[in-house]
């Protein structure tokens, strides 16, 4: 690299430790077990986002 970093061209990838069930086809609710955190989410159209309901959103990658 360069000595600069474009913030948009990397991924941070985490596992998120917990609990999960649908509540219909666009909404989970789970428990995020480390810190037993409630957490209800929700998908976007295609299942390409999930956003929940701290504002926190998740993009759906491929990892090689």
């Amino acid at each position: 690299m360069n000595g600069k970093t474009n913030s948009k061209d990397f991924t941070k990838i985490i596992d998120i430790v917990g609990k999960w069930s649908a509540v219909d086809s666009k909404n989970a609710e789970g428990v995020i077990e480390p810190n037993n955190v409630s957490v209800n989410s929700v998908f976007s159209d295609y299942y390409s986002k999930l956003t929940n309901d701290y504002g926190v959103v998740f993009d759906r990658v491929k990892v090689k």
